[in-house]
């Protein structure tokens, strides 16, 4: 207010010859080697943004990231499938910018002002939607336990932690990577909240999960194809390795289990997540009443 016309605006102020972060190959590959060696995100999830990277850069080609607008975001998102993993891959590429940049031939690092991230404020996740009560993702425990006696080791093991423990399939990545089993605890170092997560289970169980630790990674896909296989050959309907997170939370909820018993169990901080996501079909069992 004092020297209007010696106001410059933060763009003004920014150098003149700022180099372009192009949507491209190069910043591609910068941003997912983070993801996977310093994030530590899994291979799964690191393939799908890879995935999800090539589709920005089709639909909007090797545009500068600097001058990209929320209007042609949000053009490009309109109508399209799997709209909130293309979101959560474009705010975690202008996140990862804004903090470590872009790395040039020569050395140099080149980053966003916030100002330049039209994804900050103006670009929220969509709201998840508990598809489960639409449809049921639950297994059956008959149909679950003869998969499990058609499935041949590793695999069989990997059913059987999973349909214990209720883990997501990344979890029993990171567990065969860096996880322990103290007794008849399984540890997993690297939750999904970033705590570390134990999961106490029978002896059978823990013998499972150390058979896993000494095979070493499974693959998720390998993963899938061996169920699908030994529900075939069972003669019951194929489920997926994730449909047992689910499963477990509903037996548990079932079998008598409270809400917050089941959250705890699941690694929820919330015990909403669990009565919202995974024990909406869940029926519990009955109360004394009058008749």
């Amino acid at each position: 207010m004092a020297d209007p016309e010696g106001y410059r605006s933060p763009a003004d102020r920014r150098p003149e010859r700022a180099l372009p972060i192009l949507l491209n190959a190069e910043t591609a590959a910068q941003f997912l080697t983070w993801s996977r060696d310093e994030k530590k995100n899994s291979p799964k999830w690191v393939h799908e943004q890879k995935v999800y990277l090539a589709w920005w850069q089709e639909v909007l080609g090797s545009v500068d990231l600097r001058e990209l607008r929320i209007e042609r975001i949000l053009e490009a998102l309109n109508g399209t499938k799997c709209r909130a993993p293309k979101i959560a891959v474009m705010k975690s590429l202008y996140g990862y910018l804004r903090k470590n940049g872009l790395r040039d031939v020569e050395g140099g690092v080149h980053r966003l002002a916030a100002d330049e991230d039209p994804t900050l404020h103006h670009l929220t996740m969509p709201q998840a939607k508990a598809a489960q009560t639409r449809r049921s993702k639950v297994v059956p425990k008959e149909d679950f336990l003869k998969a499990l006696a058609h499935s041949a080791p590793p695999y069989q093991d990997a059913l059987k932690v999973l349909g214990t423990c209720g883990w997501h399939t990344t979890e029993l990545e990171r567990f065969i990577a860096d996880g322990n089993v103290e007794g008849d605890v399984l540890t997993i170092p690297r939750h999904k909240s970033g705590h570390v997560h134990r999961t106490r289970v029978s002896a059978d169980v823990a013998e499972a999960a150390l058979r896993l630790r000494q095979h070493g990674p499974l693959g998720f896909w390998r993963l899938c194809g061996a169920v699908e296989r030994a529900c075939k050959a069972a003669g019951v309907k194929v489920f997926t390795p994730s449909n047992l997170r689910h499963s477990v939370a509903t037996w548990a909820v079932e079998a008598g289990a409270t809400i917050e018993q089941v959250g705890d169990y699941l690694g929820h901080r919330d015990p909403r997540t669990t009565a919202r996501f995974y024990t909406t079909l869940a029926v519990p069992g009955r109360v004394p009443t009058l008749f």
